[in-house]
């Protein structure tokens, strides 16, 4: 799934409303899967401030899941690179 600005069947703009203003479609649904990805991508910036790299990771994987965003596949692409880099030992420093 991806960003939805949108109702799926007319394209108007969502106005706040779980029933699309022009053609009646019910886009509640789809409203609560946007809310919840947004949710993630919080949640899983508060886990990067908090160096939690995995859990930041679990986080912007599932809110790519449930909607994509541009700003959500930035937040995937860092908290993949820490987590990587974490898992190699890269980010140890040396004694």
């Amino acid at each position: 799934m991806y960003a939805v600005a949108s109702c799926p069947v007319c394209r108007a703009r969502f106005r706040g409303t779980a029933t699309c203003s022009r053609c009646g479609t019910d886009v509640g649904p789809l409203m609560r899967l946007a809310a919840m990805a947004h949710a993630s991508r919080e949640q899983s910036r508060t886990a990067l401030a908090n160096g939690d790299w995995s859990a930041a990771l679990g986080h912007a994987r599932r809110a790519q899941e449930l909607c994509v965003t541009r700003s959500g596949q930035a937040l995937l692409a860092v908290a993949t690179a820490l987590t990587a880099r974490e898992r190699t030992g890269a980010g140890e420093q040396n004694a």
